[in-house]
């Protein structure tokens, strides 16, 4: 759900862009954060969108965090989910 909501997300932008460039939505950096199983797979689904659809608007990124550095990324972030 996650990754078709980035698609449309990156759609809408170019095309209110294209139309409107100078009420252009704002630039999404996604960080997928962990060592989880489902990480690998995930990323490469990621990749091949962000590739194959030329993203300008959305970039999706994966980090290994320590425990400190999370409230770091909380403080800097608009939004952020939890996913155990």
């Amino acid at each position: 759900m996650l990754l078709y909501a980035l698609q449309v997300y990156e759609k809408c932008a170019k095309q209110l862009y294209k139309t409107r460039p100078n009420a252009a939505l704002p630039k999404v950096l996604m960080i997928v954060t962990g060592k989880g199983p489902l990480r690998y797979a995930y990323m490469e689904k990621v990749t091949k969108l962000q590739m194959e659809e030329q993203w300008e608007f959305v970039r999706c990124v994966s980090l290994w965090l320590e425990a400190t550095d999370y409230p770091l990324l909380l403080g800097v972030s608009t939004l952020f989910t939890v996913r155990e």
